[in-house]
């Protein structure tokens, strides 16, 4: 009786165990849907911004379906320029572990709506930002090379900036990873980097000791602006001019052994946006950024769109379509 009840109270586990995988194995195969990857542009009362689901990338304006990535290729940054929509559309980063990745074999493209190639490129474009004013775009990235076969093998970080030229080269003019948060009227650009940036060679103790701070680029004469506070050390992760005056994001709790609280500031007020923002925009009187969060889908991360109103103080999601 005893061995009996023994093998009823293994069968009995051994269901439980069997339902919990089945019911893990459910979840975390369920599929959530399309999911916003953080990627948008806006203009006026349209907005442009990328889907992903089931690996399947998507470029829409509003509600409108304007491009499907190729197989294995993913839409990195976007941009309303010249009365079309333009995207970067690439390989991505290579997945090896660090030290052995050959980002130099990756592919990159600049292609507008129609899916006409602007720019061809090996390397890994991640930025795309275009000047109204002087009609001018430019595009940022690693390992970037055009016209010769890059060699295979793990290579040092080889970031820049380029001005793309009317036949789709690209001019190096920065040395640099900068992430270009605003065009000003001028045709300067608004951007946050590493305080670093001015050595001839980066360092392991360079990289570990540098702030980001927020500075003031003319991509004309390549003059660097420091906008933020020269004495501080933490980081300024986004920024942009508002009325006049900096507003950017920082860490409030430099100190803490806690987890950081991030939030925005214009004018030595927070603006008490409960989490760290990315992709920061302004637009009139509003902001845009994302939210990153976890989905429930293979753990894969998911962002959520926001504005937030500067006069009113008030932040609200916006729906984007998922059909």
């Amino acid at each position: 009786m005893k061995f009996t009840n023994i093998l009823l109270l293994l069968g009995v586990m051994t269901g439980i165990v069997l339902s919990l995988a089945i019911v893990g194995y459910i979840q975390t195969n369920e599929d959530d849907g399309p999911r916003f990857t953080g990627e948008f542009d806006v203009q006026g009362d349209q907005l442009l911004y990328a889907l992903e689901h089931e690996g399947q990338e998507t470029v829409f304006v509003d509600e409108e379906k304007i491009y499907e990535a190729d197989p294995g290729y993913q839409i990195f940054d976007l941009a309303f320029a010249r009365d079309e929509v333009l995207f970067i559309h690439t390989t991505g980063y290579d997945v090896q572990p660090a030290g052995e990745g050959e980002n130099q074999l990756r592919t990159s493209e600049i292609i507008n709506g129609a899916g006409d190639i602007i720019v061809e490129a090996r390397g890994v474009l991640n930025q795309l930002v275009y000047d109204e004013k002087n009609d001018q775009l430019y595009a940022g990235g690693i390992h970037i090379s055009q016209g010769v076969k890059p060699e295979q093998g793990f290579e040092p970080l080889d970031e820049g900036f380029f001005k793309v030229e009317e036949d789709g080269s690209l001019t190096r003019i920065f040395d640099r990873a900068m992430t270009v948060h605003q065009v000003l009227d001028e045709g300067q650009f608004v951007v946050t980097m590493y305080d670093d940036y001015e050595l001839d060679e980066r360092t392991a103790d360079s990289i570990f000791e540098s702030i980001s701070r927020s500075y003031l680029y003319d991509p004309n004469t390549e003059e660097v602006e420091l906008l933020s506070e020269e004495d501080t050390e933490v980081d300024v992760s986004q920024s942009v001019i508002y009325d006049d005056a900096l507003l950017y994001q920082t860490i409030m709790n430099p100190n803490s052994n806690e987890n950081y609280d991030y939030d925005l500031v214009y004018e030595g007020d927070r603006l008490n946006v409960g989490s760290a923002v990315g992709n920061i925009q302004v637009q009139d009187d509003q902001l845009y950024y994302t939210k990153r969060e976890q989905s429930g889908f293979q753990n894969k991360p998911a962002f959520t769109l926001y504005t937030y109103d500067l006069l009113q103080g008030m932040e609200e999601e916006v729906t984007l379509v998922t059909d």
